[in-house]
């Protein structure tokens, strides 16, 4: 009968560092966080969805707050005076508490109003311009692998700043029936 013999290193409780060495995955990079503010009408609200949606389907994570965002987007809207003074109040907050905005939107549109008020903005397109948004936001953030599915995530967002929208769709409403 064979008996077996214990030495200093069997008794020794054993620890997943101590065993064989393990293949570690490598640590992706937490995803960039984008805030999004969205001023305007419904035309700008669907742009500001493709957007997100866009950013969501890169691998983007969207930012509840300036503090916690990597960058932020701004929709504006420049339809009535009103609305572009409210757009450039909303990219002045969110240059003073994040520093690094990307202005889109009809505001936008209108030449160098937006640089002229705030030359600190990194880009600024006009609406419907979802693919320069991105281009954009890849320069000052990393770009993420896009991801192969079919199916793209779906964003809906409210409009932070109702009042805008109740003006440009009061506005826009009677406009069209005075035509």
């Amino acid at each position: 009968m064979k008996t077996a013999t214990k030495t200093a290193a069997d008794s020794k409780p054993r620890t997943a560092s101590k065993t064989a060495p393990e293949k570690q995955r490598p640590r992706r990079p937490a995803a960039p966080k984008v805030g999004f503010v969205s001023l305007g009408c419904p035309k700008a609200l669907v742009d500001s969805e493709r957007i997100l949606t866009q950013l969501r389907a890169e691998g983007y994570l969207v930012a509840p707050s300036y503090k916690d965002a990597d960058l932020v987007v701004v929709n504006t809207c420049g339809f009535i005076d009103s609305a572009v003074e409210e757009s450039l109040d909303a990219i002045g907050e969110a240059l003073a508490e994040n520093g690094k905005v990307i202005v889109t939107g009809c505001l936008g549109a209108k030449g160098s109003v937006v640089k002229d008020t705030h030359p600190r903005v990194l880009a600024v397109t006009g609406p419907h311009a979802t693919d320069e948004v991105m281009r954009a936001i890849h320069a000052h953030l990393p770009q993420l692998q896009t991801r192969t599915s079919r199916k793209s995530p779906k964003a809906a967002i409210t409009a932070a700043r109702s009042a805008s929208f109740r003006r440009c769709a009061a506005i826009s409403s009677a406009a069209r029936s005075a035509t």
